[in-house]
């Protein structure tokens, strides 16, 4: 791996985990905006009574958020995405939550609750 540094500069270990970790963070950011509204779809309709209720939750803040990015993107900005970029990553991972609180309530061999 080539890295652009001042020449007699050496990367430590500390700053390639710190530039791993951040480049790591961002891929995750960007793999939400696919995966976010796909989740979202499978919980809407997977999902009955109180359940579906839980899933849709986050629509009440990325739903503005989805639009301001799209507004962003057809008005030509440079960073349409960077707002869904730090909302839909935690969006996320409460869809993966409220999935595996529905699946471990299912296995548990209860019904749950509607």
């Amino acid at each position: 791996m080539i890295l652009s540094a001042p020449i007699n500069f050496i990367w430590t270990e500390t700053e390639l985990a710190n530039l791993d970790f951040w480049a790591n963070l961002t891929l995750f950011g960007i793999a939400t905006l696919f995966a976010y509204p796909m989740l979202q779809l499978v919980a809407a309709f997977y999902f009955k009574g109180r359940w579906r209720i839980l899933a849709l939750l986050p629509i009440v803040i990325t739903g503005p958020v989805i639009i301001y990015t799209i507004l962003q993107f057809w008005r030509g900005a440079g960073l349409w995405f960077i707002v869904a970029i730090y909302v839909l990553p935690p969006a996320t991972l409460y869809l993966v939550v409220v999935a595996a609180m529905h699946w471990f309530a299912c296995w548990q061999g209860r019904r749950p609750a509607q």
